[in-house]
């Protein structure tokens, strides 16, 4: 499936030299048969739908991440409040019911499961989880920028902040083409910003704000490995330095 870039009811850029940017993410949906595979592709998700669902999910409440550190209150039996840190494997630990699954939940829900986890122990448990210490959220940002790398962000960052984090782009890439991959609650998104639309004010909606640990990725102009590349970013099959390339100096120009 070929991608074009550019935003409805705009008139689109001509598409960089070299092959098209395509999304043609295929992952495997049977066992080897025969030495070939089947496979289903992901679509390309467009900068409407993106930006509906990320807001309908930000409306819900923020949700807890690994290293944030939680306060667990109990009205009736302050004794019992406890701060806890999210582990790696998204849990916190608390007394008499064990480790609780908190990554991924809004405060709201993780206050819901551990009042009724404590009803076994407690005539009123009534727990309230409050944020004490958030972690700050990674942005991933890899492929054709001077220094890809995780960053640490404060909530308020956009896709051209990331880039801006990681150096800028190199020589071999476009700002027409950037690639948003989002994990949202267990659906995977994968959106082509043009920032070059933002950067020139005839569509600030491409350079949309960055969400937890979302992976952003310039393709090289033309590179016929983008969907490999893409394929194992989403699903998690290769180190995240792999599509990392800096080559030269980043001269400012908007491509």
């Amino acid at each position: 499936m070929s991608v074009t870039t550019g935003s409805q009811g705009k008139k689109k850029d001509p598409a960089p030299s070299g092959p098209s940017l395509a999304l043609c993410l295929m992952v495997p949906a049977m066992a080897l048969i025969g030495g070939c595979a089947s496979f289903s592709a992901i679509k390309e998700t467009p900068i409407d739908d993106l930006i509906r669902e990320s807001n309908a999910q930000q409306a819900a409440g923020y949700l807890a991440d690994v290293g944030d550190v939680l306060t667990v209150r109990f009205y009736y039996d302050p004794e019992l409040d406890y701060d806890a840190v999210v582990r790696p494997d998204g849990s916190i630990s608390l007394s008499l019911i064990g480790d609780v699954k908190a990554q991924g939940k809004t405060l709201a829900q993780l206050s819901a499961q551990i009042t009724e986890a404590y009803r076994a122990f407690l005539k009123q448990p009534d727990a309230t989880v409050v944020m004490r210490n958030p972690a700050g959220h990674r942005v991933f940002v890899t492929g054709e920028v001077l220094a890809p790398g995780v960053f640490t962000l404060q909530g308020t960052e956009t896709a051209l902040s990331a880039l801006s984090l990681a150096g800028g782009l190199s020589d071999r890439a476009t700002y027409k083409q950037v690639v948003l991959i989002r994990h949202l609650q267990g659906k995977e998104m994968v959106s082509i910003l043009n920032l070059k639309h933002a950067l020139d004010g005839s569509d600030e909606r491409q350079d949309v704000r960055i969400m937890a640990n979302d992976i952003v990725y310039v393709p090289r102009t033309g590179s016929a490995q983008t969907d490999v590349v893409l394929k194992n970013l989403i699903w998690n099959k290769a180190p995240f330095s792999m599509a990392a390339g800096a080559y030269g100096n980043w001269s400012g120009t908007i491509k």
